[in-house]
């Protein structure tokens, strides 16, 4: 508890100062990095992530990778983009992070929200994660994107900035360290509830594998039809 304590007490640090020059890192000319690297890396190293890699791991094994790849569909074709973070729990993939600059009001914007839930969706990844650090929220993957869906959908957990030191505990308890190398990350996301369709990359993906086979099968078909029926006419 008393190392708790103290992960609070950073925590609200990081907020007093975020708030104390509020305006000025509203401005449009506060960029991502530097949101990136004066707030979300401290918040992110406080529950317990090694994000600078001062651990000193191989590329493989770090805890957090910065602009990982992923393929997403795009027009019909994969494309591959780029998360902020990913973060990892040995070699597996837990979820995405997608920072904005907090001038991005991530509430109301749709296209943040769409970004950072396909990211996750195409990792078959439980959730994913979006932060300006004015705001932070978390979304359930295992409903696919779909362009225009308004902001709000499949989130599952949105929190102020004045909120994360007195709802740390909860916080760390979802997406900390400790809670992906517990187990806790997985039994909490993994039996979310939701109004909404489910249907993960996976089930997608093997639709879409069986529409294809489906497809090259009444080609086959359709050319054998059509060269059996020319050898008749030839013949």
């Amino acid at each position: 508890m008393a190392e708790l304590t103290r992960e609070i007490k950073q925590v609200q640090e990081l907020a007093d100062r975020f708030a104390s020059h509020f305006a000025q890192y509203s401005r449009p000319a506060y960029n991502e990095t530097e949101v990136r690297v004066e707030f979300v890396n401290p918040f992110f190293q406080v529950l317990g992530w090694d994000v600078l890699n001062e651990r000193g791991l191989p590329q493989h094994l770090r805890e957090v990778k910065h602009e990982t790849n992923i393929v997403v569909e795009e027009e019909g074709q994969g494309r591959k983009k780029r998360p902020d973070y990913s973060f990892r729990n040995g070699t597996e993939i837990c979820f995405f992070l997608e920072t904005k600059k907090p001038a991005v009001d991530i509430l109301s914007a749709q296209e943040p929200a769409f970004q950072v839930r396909r990211y996750g969706w195409s990792g078959n990844h439980l959730v994913s994660v979006l932060t300006n650090f004015t705001d932070m929220v978390i979304y359930d993957c295992s409903v696919r994107p779909v362009e225009n869906d308004p902001v709000a959908t499949a989130r599952v957990v949105h929190y102020h900035y004045t909120e994360y030191a007195a709802k740390f505990e909860e916080i760390h308890g979802l997406i900390s360290r400790e809670a992906v190398s517990s187990g806790t990350f997985a039994n909490c996301f993994s039996s979310l509830q939701t109004p909404l369709k489910k249907d993960p990359f996976d089930d997608y993906f093997l639709r879409q594998i069986q529409a294809w086979r489906k497809d090259i099968g009444q080609s086959i078909v359709r050319y054998r039809y059509k060269w059996q029926h020319r050898m008749r006419w030839k013949a």
